[in-house]
């Protein structure tokens, strides 16, 4: 072996080591000598040896064709001056390191169309990278940013702009020249305010603005004609602005963990609305105009102040989730019953003493939650549920089940937990796809013979009830697999004898 492949040998084997000082070392021996081509591939391959080759002023003619560079996860701390070497970069991913400031030279970047410096430690940036006016794609979240550079408005191509988890307290002005941007994502800042010329980002899409400072919105923001989805979660706002019906093309609303008791009459002109998040909010009511949102398909109202819904909510004809737990109702309205489109509809923890016959409408429901309330009865027209797959009817105030629940030939889940249920219909016997049966703190001494028909019961839970006997029904349960029994008088008692008989079953006799 000569002197000179024995040379690019060593090189490459430092090169590979995945060691720092190795490289360095491989660098100062490429300097040195004059390495073959293998070597010379080696160096173009491996993306993480560019600055070092930018720095050596190794391969400079393969660094001026390089467009696209990810230097992802690797502890830096700073980029080289001779980064403006690379001018046909047009891709330069930087995320998860720890880089304190863009070099100047970064403005010679002049064809860049996507700069990521996500998870950095990043708190400015250099009034340079005004130059990158072919930049479209530019993404610094979950960096220290306190200001944003007013250079950054030079930037008329972009079309993504993400800052979210910074720690900006304002926006430069003359952020609406910014005109073919279509995504700003601005949440988990401390901003104050919003430049009124924000308006004039007519080709805005999404605007994020959740967990900043802002009391209030400027009105201008209802003038983003092309906004589909607003996000304000975790504002200390008090109130939309009423021209919030002009934003027309508006898909989704975000406003949960607020401080709103009333949403705006013209919410009603959101034509192509089809979520509504207000959770955690201070509403009391809902405006009847609720009712013109015809394309609503989600609407989430979970753990805010109503008391009562209006009849106009039964004419969200393509509503398919509702979600109304933890709220203060203690009835519903019979128009509930038309939301015939409805798959999901959550009403635990509320006041409900009674659930309207209407509800036998809804067809296509499939999961049902009712639990943590105070009922005491089921209407019969529950068996006319012929999707339902999940009932939850948990910690109410029920002693029996309508017969009519036999109809219910799709349902799996059936939760009954923390009532005062002493037996089951014979019906039950029709519930031929029930996986899950949880009977747990009621008052059950036994079982039915008619439980031996529900051949697809995998789980069944007994536990906190004054069962005094094995209820000897369960052997013919072939598809069982868990066998709740936790606070029985079984306990202490015939466990062995238990589980010799359903040897294989995991029963539980666990107390509290």
């Amino acid at each position: 072996m000569d002197g000179a492949s024995s040379q690019d040998t060593k090189i490459l084997q430092l090169l590979r080591s995945d060691d720092e000082k190795n490289i360095k070392l491989a660098f100062q021996l490429c300097l040195a000598t004059t390495y073959g081509e293998e070597v010379a591939q080696e160096l173009k391959e491996n993306q993480e040896l560019v600055f070092e080759l930018l720095e050596h002023k190794l391969e400079q003619e393969y660094c001026q064709t390089i467009d696209s560079l990810t230097y992802e996860l690797r502890e830096l701390t700073s980029l080289p001056p001779e980064i403006k070497q690379l001018i046909n970069l047009r891709l330069l991913n930087l995320d998860h390191n720890k880089l304190h400031l863009f070099p100047p030279e970064i403005g010679k970047l002049t064809r860049l169309e996507r700069l990521s410096a996500c998870q950095n430690l990043l708190t400015k940036l250099p009034p340079e990278v005004g130059q990158l006016t072919k930049l479209e794609y530019l993404y610094l979240s979950d960096n220290q940013l306190t200001l944003l550079s007013p250079e950054v408005t030079r930037l008329r191509l972009l079309k993504e702009l993400d800052l979210s988890s910074n720690q900006l307290v304002s926006l430069p002005s003359g952020i609406g020249c910014l005109e073919y941007l279509q995504k700003l994502y601005l949440g988990n800042n401390r901003l104050t305010g919003l430049p009124v010329d924000i308006g004039g980002l007519m080709n805005l899409e999404i605007l994020v603005l959740e967990n900043n400072r802002l009391e209030s919105l400027p009105v201008e923001v209802c003038e983003l004609r092309n906004l589909t989805y607003l996000g304000l979660d975790g504002l200390p706002l008090t109130q939309l602005p009423p021209d919030i019906g002009y934003l027309f093309n508006l898909k989704e609303l975000s406003i949960n963990d607020n401080f709103f008791t009333q949403i705006p009459p013209d919410i009603g002109y959101l034509s192509n609305l089809k979520a509504l998040y207000a959770r955690n909010s201070q509403l009391t009511k809902l405006p009847s105009d609720i009712g013109n949102l015809m394309n609503l398909k989600t609407l989430q109202l979970d753990g805010s102040q109503l008391a009562e819904l209006p009849p106009e909510i039964g004419s969200l004809a393509n509503l398919e989730v509702l979600d109304l737990s933890g709220n203060q109702l203690s009835e519903l309205p019979s128009e509930i019953g038309r939301l015939t489109n409805l798959k999901v509809l959550n009403l635990s923890d509320n006041r409900l003493t009674s659930i309207p016959s209407e509800i036998g409408q809804m067809k296509n429901i499939e999961s049902l939650i009712l639990s943590s309330n105070q009922l005491k009865q089921l209407p019969p027209e529950i068996g006319e549920l012929a999707h339902l797959e999940t009932i939850n009817l948990s910690n109410n105030h029920l002693r029996y089940l309508p017969l009519e629940i036999g109809q219910l030939k799709n349902l799996r889940r059936l939760r009954l937990e923390q009532n005062y249920l002493t037996s089951l219909p014979p019906e039950i016997k029709q519930l031929e796809s029930l996986e899950a049966l949880d009977l747990t703190n009621n008052e059950m001494t036994g079982l039915l013979p008619e439980i031996t028909k529900l051949e697809s019961l995998v789980a069944l839970s007994l536990a906190g009830n004054p069962v005094t006997q094995f209820p000897t029904e369960v052997l013919q349960l072939s598809g069982l697999t868990n066998f709740y029994l936790d606070d029985t008088p079984l306990m202490n008692k015939d466990e062995e004898k238990i589980k010799q008989l359903l040897p294989g079953v995991t029963i539980t006799f666990w107390s509290k």
